[in-house]
Order: structure tokens, then sequence, then C-alpha cells
């Protein structure tokens, strides 16, 4: 127990020093309001490694927890980029919504518009901590699934480097986040109808 303490405290170190390094690029004085917590019922709840919670004044990570044995956003680049994403969608709150949540929430669960300008936002400041995010996320989600072995998560460099692999074991994983069995359907559907014209393309050629 003693040794998971110590090492929440240095991921929150490490998520502060992030939260530091962002303020440098982008900054608004509400930001100075808010701390970075460990709390794992983020991931429990949402299944999500780091949100913030702008009426608690908090951005919470979630990892390493009961469900997920480790860090889910390990390198430096990727804490920047999903912190400052979080923080982005705070400025907007503010920016396009004078602080309204409740407006905010319901636009963002109709229109993907909130997403789009974080992005944008962010990848103005941080281009490459925002595609870190997204290389990073996929390995931990692939690590999450079995899908990669612990070595070549631990071997990032590697493991985007090998070609082949990281392209068949990427598609795997994409795939169950959009549901592969229905895309395994469709590829199946599209087969048999090929093999259907081609059977009847066959008997008119025998008349």
């Amino acid at each position: 127990m003693e040794r998971l303490r110590e090492e929440i405290e240095r991921l929150r170190v490490e998520w502060c020093a992030a939260f530091g390094e962002m303020k440098r690029y982008f900054y608004s004085e509400i930001f100075d309001a808010f701390s970075i917590t460990y709390d794992p019922t983020t991931w429990y709840g949402s299944r999500n490694p780091a949100l913030i919670y702008p009426l608690e004044r908090e951005m919470r990570f979630s990892t390493p927890n009961e469900c997920v044995k480790f860090d889910y956003y390990q390198s430096f680049s990727s804490k920047l980029g999903i912190i400052s994403h979080n923080f982005a969608y705070l400025a907007d709150i503010y920016e396009f919504y004078n602080g309204d949540l409740r407006m905010f929430l319901v636009e963002q669960s109709r229109f993907i518009t909130t997403i789009q300008r974080a992005n944008l936002r962010i990848a103005h400041f941080v281009p490459d901590a925002l595609v870190e995010v997204t290389a990073q996320g996929l390995r931990s989600f692939m690590r999450l699934k079995g899908l990669i072995s612990e070595a070549s998560y631990e071997n990032a460099e590697s493991f985007l480097s090998s070609g082949g692999a990281i392209e068949h074991e990427g598609a795997n994983a994409q795939k169950e986040m959009r549901g592969g069995i229905g895309a395994d359907k469709k590829s199946k559907n599209q087969k048999n109808l090929k093999n259907q014209k081609n059977q009847k393309q066959g008997k008119i050629c025998q008349r």
C-alpha cells in the first residue's frame, strides 16, 4: 500500500508539472483556481483516465487503479496533451458559454463542435503533445485489452516503428472500439454478395 501511495504521488507531481508546462503556452486566470488530484472512481464511473471537473475546480487522473494497473498516459508529452485538451474545454465554457456548464454540456451532447474547438485550440500551442495523446492512448488501450505484450508497451519507440505489427494490432484495436463484430459481419456480407454474383454469372455462361 505504501508503495502505491508513493507511485500515486510521483504521478501527481508529473501531472502538476505538465499543468505548469501547459500554462507557459496556454493560460487563463481561471486555471489558477484548479488543483490536480488522484481519483480512481473517475475511471470506474466513466472509463476515463483524466477528466476536468469545473464545479469542483479539479482535474482528476484515475490510473493506476484496480482495473488498470498502469499509468494510462505514461509519457510526459501525453500528460501535457490531455491536460491541455481538458483545460481547453474549460476555456471554451467561459469564452463561448459565459461559464454556463449546463449549456456547454447540452451542446456537447448534440454536436462535435466542442471537441473540435478544444483540439484546434491545443493544436495551435502544443501540436506534438496532442498527437502523443492519441498514440499513447492507443498503446494503453491495446495493452489493457491484451493485444500487445508488456515488452512492446514498455519499448514504445520500437513498438511504433514495428511496421506491419502495429498496423495489424492497431487495426484490431480500432475495430473493437468501433464495434468489431459489426465490421466483421459487413465484410462477410460483402464476400457473400460477391460469391452469389459470381455464381449467377457462371450459370448465365453455362446457359
